[in-house]
């Protein structure tokens, strides 16, 4: 037997598919979404050179908790080498962390107070959600010079929070694991200066799968590859385009989406705070940018905080959130038009500096003013066709009541009729799906196929 490492399989598995993604389909995300996972680091960073990855909120906490659980179970600390980045942080003195002192072991003998694990993952995650985008630095300053002016503040806190805290261990422990240059660039949304990523969490992928076994698979334990694959590009697929269509014709009424819903909610509450006057001499809000320096706006799930909101108001007169809205991935972080077709022509050509997630980018983009005049050409050419189909159905139903006694005939009108009675039979189908209400429970409606059989 071989003793293959199960990481590297795995890495070059994953890169083979990714590397499918991105030549058959022309993938070039900005941003990498993942877990700490080495397999999943390398190959994406095999497969896209340059890519932004960013870790779930929710990995960097469940990380901290899980090593303060495991409690006096101490970091390697020969791995811990100061870098020139301690030399740069104020008050860093060589004896915090006092690793060794004349070849012996000096630090603490535990690892960490658990009361610290509170304010510990407050500061990570300011670090966190850190960017250039919401504080007052200068716009001519370098992107290189915004990310290092970042990482020099982190470190920096938190060298003296561990020091005020008298935790040597969990000092090495952070440094080593979280706060080195290069992992700290791998979480750290202020290490793509030019960039603010949509997502934080695992959410969107989440919900899918839930949609896959609760709505679609739900008489299925364990099915077989091929028909999990059948499934897919039939049910789901037919699915989803029939919810997109819904989502962007102007004509069907939509829901909104729970994102939106809670969104509009916290407008709601930001529209009804005061102001507390004109404090531009505080934060720094631009609506152009649709960005602000207080706090809110940085720990916020949409970017919204009451100055901008304010603001809005004041500009447009209303207090009622805007109906269409697009997230963009650089400044203006929210762009709100003001008819659906200028929404679906703005979410088609932004654009990030990174290049944009573009999975039809090897399809022609769609210009919207040629449809439109196109749509004015063809009406009289549609109505045309319209009539003909009526003359001819009119015409099909008096030729079948004069051959109903003829069995040859009638077997040949049966044959030719075959392609529009399977026409008839999607249309039908997709009527049933457009009617299927749409929730995290399986529909009664949803009909489950078996694979063709060969």
């Amino acid at each position: 037997m071989f003793n293959v490492d199960t990481a590297e399989v795995k890495a070059a598995y994953l890169q083979r598919w990714l590397a499918l993604l991105r030549d058959n389909f022309g993938l070039h995300p900005a941003f990498v979404h993942m877990d700490k996972d080495s397999a999943q680091i390398a190959a994406a960073t095999a497969v896209w050179t340059g890519v932004k990855l960013s870790l779930y909120l929710w990995h960097m906490d469940r990380a901290i908790r899980a090593r303060f659980i495991q409690g006096n179970v101490f970091p390697d600390i020969r791995r811990f080498a100061p870098t020139n980045t301690l030399l740069h942080v104020e008050g860093y003195t060589p004896a915090f962390p006092a690793v060794w002192v004349h070849g012996a072991h000096v630090l603490e003998e535990s690892f960490c107070d658990k009361a610290v694990l509170g304010p510990l993952l407050s500061l990570m995650k300011s670090h966190y959600k850190a960017h250039p985008f919401m504080s007052m630095h200068d716009d001519a300053m370098p992107p290189h010079d915004k990310s290092c002016v970042f990482y020099i503040r982190a470190v920096e806190e938190i060298y003296n929070f561990c020091k005020e805290c008298s935790a040597s261990y969990l000092f090495v422990y952070l440094f080593n694991n979280w706060y080195s240059e290069n992992e700290f660039k791998r979480w750290a949304r202020s290490q793509c200066p030019t960039a603010l990523a949509t997502l934080r969490t695992s959410m969107m992928a989440e919900a899918h799968f839930n949609c896959l076994k609760y709505r679609f698979l739900k008489d299925f334990q364990r099915p077989r590859l091929d028909l999990l694959c059948f499934i897919i590009v039939t049910n789901i697929q037919e699915w989803y385009i029939d919810k997109f269509i819904r989502a962007t014709d102007g004509r069907i009424s939509y829901a909104l989406p729970s994102w939106e819903s809670r969104m509009n909610a916290q407008w709601k509450v930001f529209a009804t705070k005061s102001d507390e006057g004109d404090l531009n001499d505080v934060y720094d809000t631009s609506v152009l940018r649709w960005t602000c320096t207080c706090p809110s706006y940085a720990y916020g799930e949409f970017l919204l905080c009451k100055h901008l909101v304010h603001r809005y108001i004041l500009a447009h007169n209303t207090k009622v959130p805007p109906r269409y809205k697009v997230r963009q991935l650089t400044p203006p972080m929210w762009v709100f038009p003001t008819t659906k077709d200028e929404m679906l022509r703005q979410e088609c050509t932004k654009k990030s500096i990174d290049k944009e997630v573009n999975a039809l980018s090897a399809r022609p983009e769609l210009n919207h003013d040629t449809v439109s005049i196109l749509d004015d050409s063809q009406l009289l050419a549609s109505a045309h066709v319209a009539q003909t189909i009526q003359e001819l159905s009119s015409w099909l139903i008096q030729h079948a009541s004069d051959i109903q006694h003829a069995p040859r005939q009638l077997a040949k009108v049966q044959k030719l009729l075959h392609p529009i009675q399977a026409y008839r039979k999607s249309i039908l189908a997709v009527n049933n799906m457009r009617k299927r209400q749409r929730t995290n429970q399986a529909s009664s409606l949803t009909v489950m196929h078996e694979p063709p059989q060969q």
